[in-house]
């Protein structure tokens, strides 16, 4: 299934449009799930991986909170233009 497939940091970044640097600001804030990655040499430190289904929950949820909602009526007013 496409929405498990595990996408590295970079290509995390590119999917969701955002910086690699913006994918980890939101990454720790606890804005975008992550799963830790094992490494794969012996002193080397996990890694962190996106899920395509969570990042397309995040997508979801910032288009969501981007909908304006309750806008005020715009009107025109006109000037007195009198002397």
């Amino acid at each position: 299934n496409d929405l498990h497939k595990l996408l590295r940091r970079k290509a995390a970044a590119e999917y969701i449009g955002v910086s690699t640097t913006t994918l980890d600001r939101l990454t720790s804030r606890g804005c975008i799930a992550y799963i830790s990655v094992p490494s794969s040499g012996k002193a080397g430190k996990p890694s962190r991986a996106w899920t395509v289904g969570d990042l397309n929950n995040f997508i979801d949820l910032a288009v969501e909170s981007a909908k304006p909602t309750n806008l005020p009526q715009l009107g025109y007013a006109t000037a007195n233009m009198e002397k």
